[in-house]
């Protein structure tokens, strides 16, 4: 426990994450939480699901 305070900040943070996700994975609700995180934080378009979706005559 004291060796958190020798950590510099960036692999505190990173620790911090990382024990998050695992204790979040272990119930259904925190992997629901989990997926919609990931699927709000995702940039990409998917164009192959907006065509099957939309058709592909859209623009």
């Amino acid at each position: 426990m004291f060796e958190v305070g020798k950590l510099n900040i960036l692999d505190y943070k990173y620790f911090l994450r990382e024990a998050f996700i695992y204790n979040s994975s272990k119930t259904e609700s925190g992997r629901e939480f989990l997926k919609n995180a990931k699927r709000l934080e995702t940039t990409d378009i998917d164009r192959v699901s907006l065509r099957n979706t939309f058709g592909s005559n859209h623009q």
